[in-house]
């Protein structure tokens, strides 16, 4: 008995030994074949990531490189997918997902998605044309299905087929082993199928990691699972990390070099310059083709060059400057400048430069911008040159003039014994040159009297030419006063000298006004102001005469300008009134027509004669509207008359018309307008035109006045015998009336040679077929003068004064103004008066 104990506890205690050397075994065992599937992942992986360097080596597009590293994997996979499969079951699903073709076209058509690549287009088509893939946000479930070794594998089936077993307590889809032997007999093949949250992962992880440029999305997270261990999948996960960041770095350098390909290709192509220049030493470090071609420098010539070398001076070679320039730009202070430089050819060049500064290769750097300008500099320096001085004689202009009279007031206003004056002059009757010898004659007299001018004063007195034909001398100093009126004839007298133009002898004259500092200017325009003043006062008094500036002139001006503006009120506010002075018939007494004399109704100044205002419309043009106002109101007048008095349709009613309503082209156009809107005869109106007026300009005259016969108006010569106009002439102008002047009637009055005359005019108009009007007629003995020579008609305060419309209505009864000589009163009616 007790040796069976002994030999039981015996057997015991070496069953016990076994078991623990079995059980050192057996963990041996199993830590060498732990070590051995480390190795193996190991050597997995470097395989892995040896074909991954050699594949993002090489120039593809990232989703060709995907698919190509999920083929690399299959490949490499498949060399042991038996022994990964037994000894990681948690990587089983994402194994099979990664090797299955229908997986991959899933896979495929992800990245399509994401990247919008369009060139792979065909084949992601023709790999899903056996069973379109799902959408994205539904991945799909592997799907397994089995065949005994009998069945054959259908050679059209999509998808690569293994040989395997499923193990006990399975379900459809999990725990199968795969042999590469297929000693099971069974064929396994993977079939996509929904809701499978591992290959959900895989997709979005690459599709995030390598289709997306180095954008960071959140990846979804795996559910951590008892049989899902970071050991189980190190293959993979190894390969696939290493393989994004390839990719990544692949992305980022072909984004970087993308986008310095396009920073070059934009900086190449402006047209502005722009040089980097290193601050530490000054140098240029780039510059783009165009600040090579606006520095007429060759590009490897820039670069290199000492920035104080291209533009020495402020602020870049004085180091305290060029630092306070770099504060400035650093705080936001735009800084601009302009450049002279000189090309590599000697040319000067202008340059408009902003500076800025940037971090470049992590240094800050001097940004400069350029911009040639040199043809804008020269057109400026030419604008300048032509405000300055005057293109057709050289002498300085109007802008020059007043500034060196502030300066010269600025001087005095310091050295208060200084005195200088300005001179303002007028060429008399300039326009008659241009217009009989053309403009080309006027700028050659022009250009002679500059001469003169330079030649008959002081080497240091300021020309200017103010525009036209006035020109200005400043006399700076002068020692007193007297010496502004010495030099002022001292030119008139230089002027008078003949000059032979184009064959033809002129003899100019001027007139001149001038002011000495100290009556009352304080600025240069104040000056040259009171100086054309005197100018226009020299010239209304005679040609060829000078006045010096009083302080009544300017109030004067001032005192024409607000008459000018109440006149241009006057005439929108219908101030303006008619008077009728009567024409009366020499041989019969009684009246033949009227003529219509405008007056202005001031509100403060009462009743104005023409002689206020006409002068002053003429010069302001409110001739214009003031004569259309005249002509209108004269129509009206002259219709309602012949309405009212149906016997005298032959009445005539005189308006008078200047020379700037002659020269009007559309004066014709206005008087027919007139004419058909107040329903007047032509032949009741008459128009009177001065005789100097006719002769200015007689050839455009004809024109104008033949154009207002046509339309049936009367036309008389005004003011005859004071225009010198040529017995010659007088035949060719279509004229009904000549009207004699009132200082010829006044001589006849005087002296027996007046009488002559007037005789002389009366025959010469019968002659033409015109009839003769006399003026001024005061006395009853001229008069009867008148009506022994045989003027037709008399017009004078002896007959009547200008009146109003309805006194003058009551003359048109048939009564007598005037009784003529040996003729018998029939109308014991008196004239009116």
């Amino acid at each position: 008995m007790n040796k069976e104990a002994d030999a039981r506890d015996e057997l015991a205690h070496l069953r016990r030994q076994c078991n623990r050397v079995g059980g050192r075994v057996l963990r041996l065992q199993q830590q060498l074949l732990e070590g051995k599937a480390e190795l193996h992942r190991q050597r997995m992986t470097a395989a892995l990531a040896r074909e991954i360097h050699t594949l993002t080596a090489s120039e593809v597009p990232a989703k060709t490189a995907a698919r190509r590293f999920l083929r690399i994997l299959v490949d490499r996979l498949q060399l042991d997918s038996a022994a990964i499969m037994k000894t990681e079951p948690g990587g089983r699903r994402r194994l099979l997902a990664a090797v299955g073709k229908h997986t991959e076209a899933l896979l495929a058509a992800a990245l399509d998605s994401a990247s919008g690549d369009a060139a792979d287009a065909p084949l992601q088509e023709q790999e899903s044309a056996a069973e379109p893939p799902p959408h994205l946000g539904h991945p799909p479930r592997p799907r397994i299905e089995e065949w005994t070794s009998a069945e054959s594998k259908d050679a059209s089936a999509p998808g690569p087929a293994y040989r395997g077993t499923q193990s006990p307590g399975t379900q459809d889809g999990d725990d199968w082993q795969v042999s590469p032997d297929g000693a099971n007999g069974a064929v396994v093949r993977i079939i996509p199928q929904p809701a499978d949250a591992e290959l959900r992962y895989v997709l979005e992880a690459v599709r995030d990691d390598l289709t997306l440029l180095g954008a960071a999305r959140p990846k979804p997270r795996l559910p951590e699972t008892p049989d899902d261990a970071d050991a189980d999948r190190a293959p993979f996960s190894a390969a696939l990390d290493l393989f994004v960041q390839l990719m990544r770095v692949k992305s980022a350098n072909a984004t970087l070099r993308a986008s310095e390909t396009r920073y070059r290709s934009i900086v190449d192509s402006i047209s502005e310059g722009i040089l980097i220049v290193d601050i530490a030493t000054r140098r240029i470090l780039e510059a783009n083709p165009a600040s090579a071609s606006i520095l007429q420098r060759d590009n490897g010539t820039l670069i290199g060059m000492d920035i104080t070398d291209l533009r020495p001076g402020y602020p870049l070679d004085e180091p305290s400057s060029f630092r306070l320039l770099l504060r400035r730009i650093q705080s936001g202070v735009t800084h601009r400048a302009q450049w002279q430089l000189s090309s590599a050819g000697g040319e000067p060049i202008w340059l408009d430069v902003q500076f800025g500064t940037a971090t470049i290769d992590n240094g800050l750097r001097l940004i400069i911008v350029m911009n040639d300008v040199t043809q804008h500099h020269l057109v400026e320096t030419r604008a300048r040159q032509e405000a300055l001085y005057d293109s057709l004689t050289g002498l300085a202009t109007r802008t020059l003039l007043v500034d060196r009279l502030d300066q010269a007031l600025a001087q005095a206003a310091r050295e208060t014994e200084k005195c200088f004056a300005l001179l303002v002059m007028d060429l008399d009757r300039f326009k008659r040159v241009n217009d009989s010898l053309g403009y080309q004659a006027g700028n050659l007299l022009l250009e002679s009297v500059a001469r003169r001018l330079i030649t008959c004063l002081r080497p240091g007195d300021d020309i200017a030419r103010l525009g036209g034909d006035e020109f200005a001398v400043l006399l700076n100093p002068i020692s007193r006063e007297e010496d502004a009126l010495y030099v002022s004839q001292r030119v008139l007298k230089s002027l008078k000298e003949p000059l032979i133009i184009d064959d033809v002898e002129l003899h100019p004259s001027a007139s001149i006004g001038f002011v000495v500092h100290g009556d009352g200017n304080a600025r240069g325009e104040d000056m040259l102001r009171d100086a054309e003043l005197a100018m226009y006062e020299a010239k209304a008094a005679a040609f060829g005469g000078c006045r010096r500036f009083h302080p009544s002139m300017h109030r004067h001006a001032i005192d024409r300008l607000r008459l000018e503006n109440a006149l241009r009120r006057a005439i929108a506010e219908n101030e303006l009134r008619l008077l009728f002075q009567p024409l009366v018939n020499m041989s019969t007494g009684r009246v033949e027509g009227f003529e219509a004399l405008v007056r202005w109704q001031h509100p403060e100044e009462g009743l104005l004669s023409p002689d206020r205002f006409i002068a002053l419309a003429e010069e302001s043009r409110l001739i214009l509207p003031l004569g259309a106002w005249v002509i209108e109101h004269t129509c009206l007048q002259a219709a309602g008359w012949i309405e009212q008095f149906p016997h005298r349709s032959d009445l005539r009613v005189s308006a008078n018309i200047s020379r700037c309503q002659l020269d009007d082209p559309g004066f014709c156009d206005l008087l027919g307008d007139i004419l058909h809107r107040t329903g007047c005869n032509p032949r009741n109106l008459c128009l009177e035109i001065t005789e100097s007026t006719i002769m200015d300009a007689p050839a455009q005259a004809r024109a104008t006045l033949e154009s207002l016969r046509s339309l049936g108006i009367r036309l008389s010569m005004d003011d005859f015998g004071t225009g010198y106009s040529s017995l010659s002439f007088l035949h060719q102008f279509p004229l009904d009336t000549l009207k004699i002047d009132r200082s010829f009637v006044h001589d006849m009055q005087e002296q027996a040679s007046g009488r002559n005359i007037i005789a002389t005019i009366v025959t010469l108009g019968h002659s033409l077929g015109l009839a003769v009007v006399a003026e001024g007629i005061e006395r009853e003995e001229t008069a009867a003068a008148l009506h022994a020579i045989g003027c037709d008609l008399g017009q004078g305060y002896l007959f009547a004064r200008p009146c109003s419309a309805e006194a003058a209505a009551g003359m048109l009864s048939g009564a007598l103004l005037w009784q003529p000589p040996g003729v018998a009163i029939s109308d014991p009616t008196p004239p009116a008066q």
